[in-house]
C-alpha cells in the first residue's frame, strides 16, 4: 500500500473513529461494536481495532476487541460504515 493511499485511509478512519461500526457484534453483550484508534502503532493494520462499547477505559467492563488484520478487513470496515471500500 502505497504511503498517499494510507494517509487517505487514516484520514477516512479518523473521521469514523468511536463510531459505532453495524455487522460487528459483541459476543457477550450483543451491541455493535465501536471503532478506536490505539496510542502507538508501527503499522496501519496495527493503528485500528473493535472494542465493546462495555470497556469503559480503566480495565473494567467487558474487554472484548476484534483487530483488525488485513486490508480485507478495513475495506469491510470502510463499507460498513460509509458504504465505500477503501478507495
Amino acid at each position: 500500500m502505497s504511503p498517499s493511499s494510507q494517509i487517505i485511509i487514516k484520514k477516512r478512519f479518523n473521521d469514523l473513529r468511536n463510531e459505532v461500526i453495524e455487522k460487528y457484534l459483541c459476543p457477550t453483550h450483543g451491541v455493535e461494536l465501536v471503532l478506536k484508534q490505539k496510542n502507538a502503532a508501527d503499522v496501519l493494520l496495527d493503528l485500528y481495532f473493535l472494542g465493546c462499547p462495555m470497556w469503559n477505559g480503566t480495565d473494567t467492563g467487558c474487554n472484548f476487541v476484534m483487530k483488525i488484520k488485513s486490508a480485507a478487513q478495513l475495506a469491510s470496515l470502510l463499507e460498513a460504515a460509509t458504504g465505500r471500500g477503501i478507495l
